[in-house]
């Protein structure tokens, strides 16, 4: 994908509708991706993957040079400034520890993903300013406009997303700006439309020399995919929207997402995904599903093919035909671009039926591999001993999230009535009591937990009998300090 984006970068040269700066798009496809190398590397993890070290990045990189000061308003700026504090704060908090295993640590992490949807929001309001900024040399000429306001961001905003393990926080960011800019420019020009067999672009009055650069940004980027939700829906349910339920199913999707992810520390690095292959019957025949594992934006991707030969194949060559992204709370988004959900494309016919079908045909697949795990001989060989004595004092950073939810899953099999894989957050608070912590009650129904020297983490609570995952409680050991041995041995007494 990067290699594909820097080429469209290279490719704006070669178009005739202006005069670009070939000095200006040698920079760009020098020094930085559309996308941050490091989230691409992300998104794409399905199999056990080294990763590379987190590094400190300098303060100063973390502010907008003078042209964006320029052309922000003040109130933007200061905003901006309280985004980077933060996104240099979570960078530091992970130096030294391997990128891929951040991303995993920290994606749905609510905090995280707060500080991702206001930078997100922070560059649509940029773009809504930028854009409404008159230059005379522009007009008619949409492509130019696009380039020049692309430009006026994104170097600097990919160049320090490509930096240590910014990416987790400002990758959907670098995605979602100039597919903005793009919207609101050339993009109202084209028309898109697609098939299992073809995708067919109606270029409007975008002159033909200017085609190239254009089909390079939509097929680099992925936007070409905007009709794939509505093709989705068509293969799963047919072409006529019926009864969506939404109220009924939106519930359900969430809690088959919620059980799907307390499968991922078992299966992500030991069942390909062309393992999870399953056929689902349609109106008109079959389609072929897969579940491929995200560590960015989203719980995982669902893809399909029209055959499993066709499906097979994609997986096997990595470039899906047909996908749909799948969000942490379940809900389907378009894949290349997740800020897009099924809500956001009203006239799709029946997407929460179809939403609810695809995920309830993956689960049984995952769960069966999760039924299949030794927890018990898990732990015992990542102890060296039984699980009753003391763990050594470390846990490699690769096992860490599969120790913890094999824990869960032991401890959840003395109580009948607890989903397996949880714990009860009575239980939690009990072992972070023991192991230092400080609990207070928060807004409404949540719980404060807090260690000397270290930060706040917020649980959302619903009483005594609330469940937590595995995801839940790596993401608040990691906040106030605790390691994952800590938790086994004083969890496990």
């Amino acid at each position: 994908m990067a290699e594909e984006l820097n080429a469209a970068i290279a490719g704006l040269t070669r178009v005739g509708e202006a005069n670009f700066s070939n000095r200006m798009y040698e920079r760009a496809a020098a020094h930085t991706h559309l996308v941050p190398e490091g989230m691409a590397r992300a998104t794409r993890a399905n199999v056990a993957q080294p990763g590379v070290p987190v590094v400190p990045v300098d303060a100063a990189r973390y502010r907008p040079p003078p042209h964006i000061v320029k052309l922000a308003s003040e109130e933007q700026l200061v905003e901006l400034a309280k985004i980077m504090d933060e996104v240099k704060r979570i960078n530091d908090e992970h130096v030294g520890e391997l990128d891929l295993a951040v991303y995993g640590l920290l994606n749905g992490d609510p905090e995280v993903v707060t500080l991702q949807n206001e930078l997100v929001q922070w560059v649509d309001e940029f773009a809504e300013r930028r854009l409404k900024k008159r230059n005379p040399r522009d007009d008619n000429m949409p492509i130019q406009r696009f380039d020049r306001v692309f430009k006026d961001l994104s170097l600097w905003l990919n160049g320090l997303a490509n930096a240590g393990a910014n990416a987790v926080v400002m990758g959907l960011a670098c995605k979602y700006f100039p597919w903005r800019v793009y919207r609101d420019t050339w993009g109202r020009q084209v028309r898109i439309a697609r098939t299992w067999d073809n995708v067919h672009i109606n270029w409007g009055s975008i002159e033909t020399g200017s085609r190239k650069f254009c089909n390079d940004w939509l097929q680099g980027t992925g936007w070409i995919g905007v009709k794939d939700l509505e093709l989705v829906c068509k293969t799963v349910c047919g072409d006529a929207a019926g009864a969506d339920r939404a109220d009924e199913l939106r519930p359900r999707v969430r809690q088959l997402a919620a059980e799907i992810l307390e499968t991922r520390p078992f299966l992500v690095n030991r069942v390909k995904p062309e393992r999870t292959i399953v056929e689902l019957g349609t109106p008109t025949g079959t389609v072929w599903l897969a579940w491929t594992w995200a560590q960015a934006h989203c719980l995982g991707m669902v893809w399909l093919g029209r055959t499993r030969r066709d499906l097979e194949e994609d997986l096997h060559t990595g470039r899906s035909r047909t996908s749909v992204a799948i969000g942490m709370d379940g809900r389907m988004a378009i894949s290349s671009m997740p800020w897009i959900t099924l809500e956001d494309q009203p006239a799709l016919p029946s997407p929460w039926v179809t939403n609810h079908k695809m995920l309830a045909a993956l689960h049984p697949i995952l769960r069966g591999f999760y039924d299949r795990v030794d927890f018990q001989g898990l732990l015992a060989r990542r102890w060296h001993t039984t699980p009753t004595a003391a763990p050594p004092e470390t846990i490699q950073a690769d096992d860490a999230d599969e120790v913890l939810a094999a824990s869960l899953e032991l401890l959840s099999r003395a109580e009948p009535t607890l989903r397996r894989g949880m714990v009860r957050a009575e239980q939690l608070f009990k072992v972070l009591g023991e192991l230092g912590c400080e609990l207070r009650q928060g807004k409404g129904s949540e719980v404060v937990v807090s260690r000397p020297g270290r930060r706040l983490f917020t649980l959302g609570h619903h009483g005594a009998n609330a469940e937590v995952g595995w995801a839940t409680i790596r993401r608040l050991l990691s906040r106030v300090g605790l390691t994952v041995g800590e938790w086994l041995e004083v969890a496990h007494r």
